[in-house]
């Protein structure tokens, strides 16, 4: 199986890709996950903005909250939410960026008349 593991630590995903030994606890975290890499016939740490991360972080949150919650072949009722939320919060971003760049561009390409 090939996996790909992504997070928004980007010290940790160098640390994860450089096999870094550190003395910390974070040292033994990141052996942990360099030694299951011999357990997938690939495995990739890659690194990720935080709001690719979201829905990610809610979820380790709640199952954090309610460590008696199991969740086999269904999703916790509230992700779908959650997820719904961010993609529509992504979107609307996406929207006013753009408006904010025709603004800009009508703003650049207007030619103040002159008088004579």
């Amino acid at each position: 199986m090939n996996l790909i593991a992504e997070s928004n630590a980007s010290n940790v995903v160098l640390a994860l890709n450089a096999h870094q030994q550190s003395p910390n606890y974070v040292g033994s975290i990141i052996r942990d996950c360099v030694s299951f890499k011999g357990s997938f016939r690939s495995l990739n740490f890659l690194h990720v903005k935080r709001e690719a991360s979201q829905a990610a972080h809610y979820l380790a949150t709640y199952a954090f909250k309610n460590l008696d919650c199991i969740w086999i072949e269904e999703t916790p009722p509230y992700i779908s939410t959650v997820l719904h939320l961010i993609y529509c919060q992504n979107f609307v971003n996406e929207i006013v960026f753009n408006v904010k760049k025709k603004l800009i561009n009508c703003l650049i390409t207007y030619q103040v008349p002159t008088t004579t």
